[in-house]
């Protein structure tokens, strides 16, 4: 197959993955602070995809909406502890000594799926969280579609 085909399957795949990423709800995230180091450095980026917070377990890593001096920020830190009956869960970053303010079940944003070390810092540069991110997963899905290709031809 020339190579101009196969650029344009690869563009198709992204495409389409770019666009479900888009359907099912997921945003992506650059982690700007240190407050997950070391499992998730500073420039990460963070895929979440939309939760119900009751569902929420201690340990899970989710993200919520805050406020900080300069306005609505979204953070990304591991549940400590979800009080179902009051509708709140407790958060801390894995490398702060203290958790974060009660957050309210009507802030929380969504559980993170994964996280790519360093690739926030392109993203935040080059198009902005999201697009990079379907784009990577696109990129990755295709590379798997190939390779198990391979192998059933093999």
């Amino acid at each position: 197959m020339p190579v101009w085909k196969k650029l344009r399957v690869v563009f198709c795949v992204l495409v389409v993955f770019t666009i479900l990423f888009r359907i099912s709800g997921m945003h992506a995230y650059n982690i700007r602070t240190s407050s997950m180091a070391p499992g998730i450095p500073a420039g990460s980026l963070a895929v979440v995809v939309p939760t119900e917070p009751i569902s929420l377990e201690k340990g899970d890593i989710a993200a919520y909406q805050a406020w900080d001096h300069d306005g609505p920020v979204t953070v990304i830190h591991r549940v400590v502890r979800n009080d179902v009956p009051n509708g709140e869960l407790t958060f801390r970053g894995d490398a702060n000594q203290e958790n974060d303010p009660e957050v309210d079940y009507g802030a929380v944003v969504g559980e993170m799926l994964f996280s790519v070390p360093y690739v926030g810092f392109l993203s935040g540069f080059l198009l902005g969280g999201t697009w990079l991110a379907a784009l990577f997963c696109g990129g990755v899905a295709a590379w798997i579609f190939r390779r198990l290709m391979r192998e059933h031809l093999d």
